[in-house]
C-alpha cells in the first residue's frame, strides 16, 4: 500500500496521499481473508479426529481472533 501510495505521487514521501489506497488495501485484505478461511476450516474437518474436528476449529478461530487483537 505505501509503496503504491509513494509511487502515484512520483516518489516523494512528505506528499498526502488519497485515501482510497488505505480503502483499496483494506478490501483486498478482507476478500482475501474471505477467500482463505473456509479453505482452512475444511482442510481442519479432513484432518482432525472426528471426535475433535469442532475443538480443533474453535481453537483455530480463536487463535486467529487473539493475534488481531494483540497489541504488538
Amino acid at each position: 500500500m505505501h509503496v503504491g501510495a509513494v509511487l502515484e505521487q512520483g516518489g516523494d514521501t512528505s506528499v498526502k496521499t488519497s485515501m482510497l489506497w488505505l480503502v483499496g488495501a483494506f478490501f483486498f485484505h478482507t476478500l482475501g481473508e474471505l477467500c482463505l478461511s473456509p479453505i482452512g476450516l475444511s482442510l481442519v474437518t479432513k484432518l482432525a479426529p472426528l471426535r475433535l474436528a469442532s475443538l480443533m476449529m474453535v481453537h483455530g478461530l480463536v487463535s486467529m481472533q487473539s493475534q488481531t487483537m494483540s497489541p504488538v
